[in-house]
């Protein structure tokens, strides 16, 4: 007589798997939840990728393309702009974007405003004067140092 324990058990393993993707498999974010992720993301500098992509979603993040086309000092703020491709230049919200200074303060961007065709983040700064340089850390593992101009400007050469 053969035994029934195999295809039990067959049958168990398989509706443990559904059970598994039914409870992972999720659909595409909301934008009122992306919205709220975004708000509340605060990723670290030694940990930013891993960081947006735990707390926004791998695939949102995966989704970003951009790259710098400028950088502007204005009275203690810092300004990068950004061509952005993709979802994330059709979308209202604008994934966090990490700036530091020469002295090492990290600061996370305090806003941002799309500008003549371009995603425009806004660092707010506690200095007086323009530093003699920056770095920018954006998704995917990208990060910039820009060399600002004695009166804090920097554009790309790509542009």
């Amino acid at each position: 007589m053969p035994s029934r324990r195999l295809p039990v058990a067959g049958l168990a393993v398989a509706a443990v798997l559904v059970l598994v993707m039914l409870l992972t498999g999720r659909g595409p974010i909301s934008g009122e939840e992306l919205a709220r992720r975004v708000a509340d993301c605060e990723p670290s500098w030694s940990n930013y990728d891993e960081d947006l992509k735990a707390q926004i979603g791998a695939a949102p993040v995966a989704e970003w393309k951009g790259e710098i086309v400028g950088a502007q000092w204005e009275a203690g703020d810092l300004r990068v702009a950004f061509i952005v491709r993709g979802a994330w230049a059709e979308r209202d919200i604008a994934i966090p974007v990490l700036l530091k200074l020469p002295n090492g303060e990290t600061r996370r961007n305090a806003d941002a405003a799309r500008e003549d065709g371009k995603l425009v983040y806004r660092f707010t700064t506690p200095l007086e004067t323009p530093p003699q340089w920056v770095v920018v850390r954006y998704p995917f593992y990208g990060e910039r140092r820009i060399v600002l101009s004695e009166d804090g400007r920097w554009e790309s050469a790509e542009q």
